[in-house]
């Protein structure tokens, strides 16, 4: 899967509500993923929100390659806790880095956990 979301560099376009169909053409992060995992027959929601609830949560040190980090910005979501919130999803590379739809300007990117 990780291999996967890396040749979305460079060919994947970043359109913000992207439908599931349109990938991996035109993505937005939730639907990026949902589109990986289900090129190996897993079924995840579509919204990073329903998805983040969907899994189970880890520490970081704990993730995997394939697994998905959650952010919070400025279009967010939230259950019943405004302060657990989630606007955003990227795929774990297993190698310190997360490849993710990241906006209109950069589209998918591969970039540090830690930024």
């Amino acid at each position: 899967m990780v291999e996967r979301a890396r040749m979305g560099k460079g060919y994947s376009i970043y359109r913000r509500g992207s439908k599931t169909t349109e990938a991996p053409r035109f993505v937005d992060c939730s639907s990026f993923v949902k589109w990986l995992y289900s090129k190996v027959w897993v079924w995840i929601p579509r919204r990073s929100i329903q998805q983040r609830e969907f899994g189970k949560r880890i520490e970081l040190r704990e993730a995997e390659a394939g697994d998905l980090i959650f952010a919070s910005g400025k279009n967010s979501y939230y259950t019943n806790d405004p302060e657990d919130d989630v606007s955003h999803v990227g795929m774990l590379t297993g190698e310190g880095t997360v490849v993710h739809a990241k906006n209109s300007d950069e589209h998918v990117v591969e970039c540090p956990t830690d930024q």
